[in-house]
Formats: C-alpha cells, structure tokens, sequence
C-alpha cells in the first residue's frame, strides 16, 4: 500500500533528478571558461567543494545540493505517517491485523529506500552528462555514482529525525522536521562561504561526508551517519509503538 500511494510522487521526484544531474553535470565541462571573468566566485566554488580542482569542487557542490533535496524526499515521505495519523486513517488501517511496527516501516523502508534510489539516479546522469561532454562517460558514471550514493547517509539521518519526531513529540512532528532540514542545509551549502566556526557546520551531518569525486573517501564517517540514522529511526519506531495515537 505504502508503494502504490507513494510511487506516482517518486517517480515525479526522480524525473526531477534525472533533468537537474543532467544539467548540472553537463554545466561542469565549461565552468572553468564561465568563471574566468569572476575569480571571487572561483574562490568561493573552491571553499564550498572543498577541493583544489575546480570542477571537483563544483561537482562536489551539486552532490551536495541535490543530498539535501533527496533528504527533503524523505523527510516528506516519513511525514505521510502524521498526516494520515491526523486524518484518522491510521485507526482504519490499525483496526486491522496491521500492526503499527509494519505500517509505520513500510513508509519508513520507502523513505530510505527512495533517497538512496535518488543519489544513484543523480549520480548516474551526471556522470552521463559530464562524461558526454568529455568524452569519458564509463569512467564519470562511475566515480560520480559513487560520490551520489556516498551522500545518502546523511539525507538518511535527516529523515530519521522525522521519524524519531514521529514517535516522540508528533504534535510538533512537522514544523520541527522541516526547521531541522532548513538548517542543516543552510549549514552546509552557506556555511563554508560565511566562514562558520567548524562547531557549527559540524551540526549538520552534510559537513562529514567525504568531498567526492575527486576527495579521499574514507567510510568510518558513512558508518556512523548510518548507525545513527538507524537509531533515530529505531527510536522513533519504539516510541510510536507505546504513545497514543493523536
């Protein structure tokens, strides 16, 4: 049931992120060339990236902004489970033999499972739109794939929140989910660029991961984010299994 309600709208959000990675990753082939006339803007593609080469960098940002718009899916996603519980269709579904543990996972599974699905369709038409400009398309899909799905960790442990919000403070579930996912992004897009204390930027779970493509990928950091957002996750879960239904 969760697939069926929730398919048309993925799908609308991966059509999004197929045009938007082909652009951007075609749009990298001539930044060098656009940013000649602004060595200000250069400067600050460069910090924002946080590489030395230049179109690593600007890659790098467009990993980034499109983490944070799969992590708005899954925060929208998760938050289907308080609007239905807010409508009172979760008492018709939990009249049954649907437990509230299987029905708040399945849109928990999709919500997981949709922005991983995101950042390798991101990944994949970036690197087809960039390598076919250069003519490498085999190698770019596949160093760019990987810098996509490196982001889903973090995008996952932002729709974690929500869901911990879900199970433990569900009357503030909404406005608290989405306030989280503004700063986080705010954090880690202007964060850089405004010179933010590093206490501050480390807020977001954006800041620690690894710079790709062209940065040292190192896992101990998407294991983390991992574990975390599994006990956000599990915590939230637990909570919504004993707590009223509002």
């Amino acid at each position: 049931l969760a697939w069926r309600l929730q398919r048309a709208g993925l799908a609308g959000w991966g059509l999004g992120f197929v045009a938007s990675a082909v652009v951007l990753g075609a749009a990298a082939k001539g930044i060098g060339a656009t940013l000649n006339s602004s060595p200000q803007a250069r400067s600050e593609i460069l910090r924002m990236g946080g590489h030395a080469g230049l179109v690593d960098a600007y890659l790098a940002i467009e990993f980034a902004l499109l983490a944070v718009m799969a992590a708005a899916f899954g925060v929208a996603a998760v938050l289907r489970l308080h609007s239905d519980e807010a409508a009172q269709r979760a008492e018709s579904m939990l009249a049954g033999p649907v437990s509230r543990l299987s029905w708040a996972a399945a849109e928990v599974v999709l919500a997981m499972g949709g922005i991983a699905l995101l950042m390798a369709v991101a990944g994949v038409f970036s690197g087809l739109g960039y390598g076919g400009r250069t003519g490498s398309v085999g190698a770019e899909v596949s160093r760019q794939l990987a810098a996509g799905l490196a982001q889903a960790p973090a995008a996952w442990v932002l729709a974690g929140v929500a869901v911990a919000l879900f199970g433990l403070a569900p009357r503030v579930t909404v406005a608290a989910a989405w306030t989280v996912l503004a700063l986080a992004a705010l954090l880690a897009l202007l964060g850089p660029s405004l010179r933010l204390p590093a206490w501050a930027t480390d807020l977001t779970p954006f800041t620690h991961v690894p710079k790709l493509p062209g940065g040292h990928f190192t896992a101990t950091p998407l294991i983390w984010l991992t574990v975390l957002a599994a006990g956000l996750t599990a915590a939230g879960l637990a909570a919504f299994r004993r707590r009223d239904l509002t």
